[in-house]
């Protein structure tokens, strides 16, 4: 049969891409014969007696350049087009072909069937159909997908479509607004997978071929044939559903990819999309701009969250600050000499403490933390700790769980593994509660401890002389006092909270804001303790890198301009002020907690984590990034707040009709339960 007795011509577009979120490199992956995917689908297609031209579409950028190799290769056409908005690339082919009607195919289905394909294209000119395709619903494989549309379609589609799914994946709207012809198979094999989208695809294609003797003319019935022969070829892919990568977001391809290749998926327990909405948070970003974060499909979220996980108090990409680092970048950031602004950041440190005469930098709060420690088992050569709330995750914390798998409860996660921690760490660390002064007492009355690490103040504020109650029993034990800062400093006060309270430890760490976003850590003490750095080896390279540096002392002169610890902690408050007006009508029991610039609320209930996930649930859908903890920024408004209470407001009337039994609360979740994430009793 031929094209040319109908008087019409058919062009094939097949997009292409290299960057696929879930398998990078899919189409330039070696298959058959030396060929590779988009090679031998192209090879594939020129069997196809009713299609007269073929198009390659590829995104019109450096990296995808390499894709135009195949066009010598091939003698086929090659357009450039944007690399989001496939539609747009579709419709720029139509500069390229005069032809009638255009067939989409996709470059990871190799396998496709030029019977297959023929049939289609002639069912849609016989029946003059304006819309024909094998998938609605689908009765063949995966991978033998087909659609055919007229020309004019497609121009009125690129008129026409405006939401991000209908640019990306091309047929939406034509599907939403042209009558659809679909062509099925007699019986239904649409639970075989024969695309490409992950490694355990290309597997697959690879054995059906080697079976096939990589024959190039295999129709779908020799393949399924195979299938039958060998059935346990079936289960290579069948982890995998159909359409994953129109129906999933690209958040969620990447992170799939990420839990192959990065233990636990990433490198920050607090930044795990199952805290905050399962298959459904965004989890990765594109930029950043004030109190914006953009994913990485571009869509916009105003932060009313975690604001970095409270590293970013001027906001996100402050100018003053990054043009600081920009300049500092040009000059060079590392070298075999120590850059000035150690020096001049220590100075400032100490300046901004009184109390204090040393400093050392590192770049994670944990490791701070654990400089802090060493340095007073040095100082008082004794080795047990005694500790209250969360300090990282090295092991002489977490050597509290070596003792009882409740000891963390409270303080980190309940139950946390204690898993490669050396066993000879048993009994070197003991935990206090917060404001529990009688249970210190007797702690330290039966006990010889080299510090006391504790949080200033986090959920609770100190009671009954707590904190000076604390510092008066180390200085009579002998005990170094450490305040862990690392979260607290820089929002009530300029310096550590503990200016607040006029109470002075020995030592103390800082971080977080310190740096606005870009990684920098200080632990600052008293001589006689801090005078240990030259006994005990503590050292690392990368603390002597420049940008740390350079980002704090920016960061310290912004915040002194604005004086943003007031400014947060007015947000804060007012923030509170609103939560209560609305907390007291909801019928529900709120609770609210954390210092005012770091403010959190939960409901007492069974079913707590339910109504978190829908929270954050409803927020994203006005595209708002929310948990039950806001870390409020400069860059943050009063009316933000306002709009924030009146979306909460309306989420808690609903809250209070499930909490009473009215409605199903699990009805409303579009997606799995939130982890219980961190819970904390200081």
């Amino acid at each position: 049969m031929s094209s040319a007795s109908y008087k019409l011509t058919v062009c094939a577009i097949v997009q292409a891409r290299s960057k696929s979120t879930r398998f990078p490199n899919k189409v330039l992956k070696n298959i058959g014969n030396g060929n590779n995917v988009i090679e031998f689908l192209v090879h594939r297609l020129k069997l196809a007696q009713l299609v007269d031209e073929i198009i390659i579409a590829i995104p019109d950028s450096e990296e995808e350049t390499f894709l135009t190799q195949i066009q010598s290769i091939m003698g086929i056409s090659i357009v450039l087009g944007s690399e989001d908005d496939v539609l747009e690339r579709y419709y720029q082919c139509l500069d390229a072909t005069n032809a009638d009607i255009i067939v989409r195919i996709t470059a990871d289905c190799p396998l496709i069937d030029p019977e297959i394909l023929d049939n289609c294209i002639n069912q849609h000119i016989t029946t003059h159909s304006e819309f024909t395709c094998n998938t609605h619903p689908p009765t063949y494989p995966d991978g033998m997908d087909v659609e055919v549309f007229n020309r004019s379609l497609l121009s009125d589609a690129y008129k026409n479509a405006e939401g991000r799914h209908e640019r990306e994946h091309v047929t939406p709207w034509m599907k939403a607004n042209a009558k659809i012809l679909n062509v099925t198979h007699s019986t239904d094999l649409s639970d075989f997978r024969l695309t490409i989208d992950e490694k355990e695809d290309l597997l697959l294609i690879n054995k059906l071929l080697e079976h096939l003797q990589y024959n190039i003319h295999a129709d779908l019935i020799s393949i399924i044939d195979i299938f039958d022969k060998y059935p346990e070829l079936k289960s290579i892919n069948s982890m995998h559903s159909r359409n994953e990568g129109s129906i999933l977001p690209k958040s969620l391809k990447l992170w799939r990819r990420a839990l192959k290749v990065i233990g636990k998926g990433n490198s920050l327990l607090s930044k795990n999309p199952d805290m905050f909405l399962p298959q459904g948070w965004p989890t990765y970003f594109s930029k950043t701009e004030g109190k914006y974060v953009w994913g990485i499909d571009n869509h916009k979220y105003k932060d009313m969250a975690l604001m970095g996980v409270g590293t970013n108090l001027l906001g996100y990409s402050d100018p003053y600050v990054d043009e600081s680092v920009y300049e500092i970048i040009s000059e060079g950031n590392m070298s075999s000499l120590n850059c000035p602004e150690e020096v001049y950041l220590a100075e400032k440190m100490v300046n901004l403490h009184s109390w204090s005469d040393k400093v050392k930098f590192a770049r994670s709060g944990a490791e701070a933390n654990a400089i802090a420690v060493r340095l007073a088992r040095a100082c008082t050569g004794k080795e047990k700790i005694l500790f209250c709330g969360y300090h990282g995750w090295h092991d002489w914390y977490l050597a509290t769980n070596l003792t009882s798998t409740d000891n963390l409860a409270g303080h980190l996660l309940p139950g946390l593994n204690p898993t490669g921690v050396p066993k000879s760490l048993l009994g070197s660390i003991d935990s206090f509660q917060y404001n529990d002064i009688e249970e210190f007492r007797k702690l330290v009355s039966l006990n010889s401890y080299a510090a006391v690490i504790m949080e200033v103040e986090r959920n609770f504020k100190p009671t009954n002389n707590f904190l000076e109650t604390i510092a008066f029993e180390c200085k009579k034990f002998g005990i170094i006092l450490i305040f862990d800062e690392c979260s607290s400093g820089f929002r009530e006060t300029f310096g550590g909270l503990h200016k607040k309270y006029q109470v002075e430890p020995d030592m103390a760490m800082f971080g977080k804001a310190l740096g606005n976003g870009y990684a920098i850590t200080c632990v600052i003490g008293r001589d006689y303790v801090m005078e240990y750095c030259q006994e005990s080896f503590i050292s690392s390279t990368f603390w002597t890198e420049r940008i740390g540096f350079t980002a704090a002392l920016a960061c310290l002169e912004r915040m002194e301009m604005l004086r943003s610890w007031e400014v947060v902690t007015q947000l804060g408050e007012y923030f509170r002020s609103r939560l209560n007006d609305i907390s007291t009508n909801s019928n529900l029991h709120i609770t609210s907690s954390g210092i005012s610039a770091l403010s959190s609320y939960s409901i007492i209930s069974d079913d707590w984590l339910k109504y978190k996930t829908y929270i954050t649930q409803e927020f994203l859908k006005q595209d708002i990034l929310a948990t039950n903890s806001i870390y409020f920024c400069t860059k943050h408004s009063m009316s933000d707040i306002d709009q924030y209470i009146e979306i909460l407001d309306n989420l808690f009337s609903v809250i209070s009709e499930c909490e009473y039994d009215q409605r199903d609360i699990s009805c409303l979740l579009e997606f799995p339960i939130c982890s219980a994430g961190f819970q904390r009793t200081n």
